[in-house]
């Protein structure tokens, strides 16, 4: 699959509570759309956002845009 005829850069941000500044983070890039399910997968394995996965969000924010 070619991707590069229209880069598109998405971002999603969930907000938990108001950091503090000593609170962890996580992202996960993905490079094209036939990497989405495999990618996701490992990311849900990582400690940090399986503790995170059954709190509801307070703020959830997504941004898409074209790249270049």
């Amino acid at each position: 699959m070619e991707f590069d005829d229209a880069a598109v850069h998405m971002s999603i941000t969930l907000g938990f509570q108001l950091a503090d500044g000593a609170d962890l983070m996580s992202s996960l890039r993905i490079v094209t759309p036939d990497e989405i399910d495999k990618e996701v997968a490992e990311f849900r394995k990582i400690p940090f956002v399986q503790a995170h996965l059954s709190i509801p969000a307070r703020i959830i924010t997504i941004v898409i845009d074209y790249c270049g």
